[in-house]
């Protein structure tokens, strides 16, 4: 149900961009967006990698990412999706010998968005806004989802009796909630390089402080992951909001803090060095 009214909420905001904000050419680029993202989510989704609610949410991601933010946010997001899979493929059907049909898990619309509201919202901001600042805290967000992803799917296939709880150091059973590895880091800290470079291949000033930022953000995010999991998500807690209600801290509310965190932390760090490199 939340991400169904995330769908509603982050579609409102299209529109009115789209209706009062937007120009000519970013109408265009809107539309052609919102086609193209429809295309993409339709065939990842007859390859039953998603399922329906998944596929309006990407959708929606998709549209925010090529018709609001450009080809830069598209790249970026592609580079996320594309290696996660192609990684999840080989690595699996490497180390269990299953087939890549058997591997396909269709992807929620929650989990669309544990992993990319934040970079949706971020891109929508730095359009209004016109921020570098808010614009690499969504490139952070990114950062963060595939550092994490990585992380698990090198931590599970290449240390699976090496793993330990990050707030206690315990042994545990690879892919435990806030367990680590030696392969995961070193998989978690490349995920976020991998991000960090392909900013690199976009023009900007100070192109290499918001390399540090993004990768030390996504990083980051990444054991901020980790330990929510460990403190909160295997102790099987809950957000309450004013003592009238609550939601549990499963894997997609650890995913979506992890991201803000990753974001937040890109933003002090880059504020510093643009400061200081000046």
């Amino acid at each position: 149900m939340t991400d169904r009214k995330l769908n509603f909420v982050f579609q409102f905001i299209l529109v009115v961009l789209f209706v009062l904000v937007a120009n000519p050419f970013d109408k265009v680029q809107i539309l052609f967006g919102l086609v193209l993202a429809w295309a993409v989510a339709r065939v990842v989704f007859l390859n039953k990698w998603l399922s329906l609610d998944g596929v309006w949410a990407a959708t929606i991601v998709g549209t925010v990412a090529l018709g609001i933010g450009g080809s830069e946010p598209t790249v970026i997001l592609l580079t996320f999706f594309i290696s996660s899979n192609i990684l999840a493929v080989l690595l699996t059907t490497r180390h269990s010998g299953t087939s890549p049909r058997e591997l396909r898990e269709r992807r929620n619309g929650i989990q669309v968005w544990s992993n990319a509201f934040w970079f949706v919202l971020f891109i929508i901001l730095s359009y209004l806004f016109h921020s570098e600042h808010l614009y690499l805290m969504a490139v952070a967000g990114i950062a963060v989802a595939t550092s994490d992803t990585w992380a698990t799917l090198f931590g599970i296939r290449l240390a699976p009796n090496g793993t330990r709880i990050i707030t206690t150091w315990k042994k545990a059973e690879a892919g435990s909630e806030g367990g680590i590895s030696l392969p995961g880091t070193f998989a978690a800290l490349l995920g976020a390089v991998l991000i960090g470079f392909v900013l690199l291949l976009f023009p900007r000033e100070n192109r290499y402080a918001a390399l540090i930022a993004v990768v030390t953000g996504g990083f980051s995010g990444c054991m901020v992951d980790s330990y929510l999991g460990a403190a909160f998500q295997s102790q099987n807690r809950f957000f309450s909001v004013g003592g009238n209600s609550s939601w549990p801290i499963g894997n997609d509310m650890v995913n979506w803090l992890a991201t803000g965190a990753g974001a937040v932390i890109c933003l002090i760090l880059y504020t510093i060095l643009d400061y200081v490199l000046v």
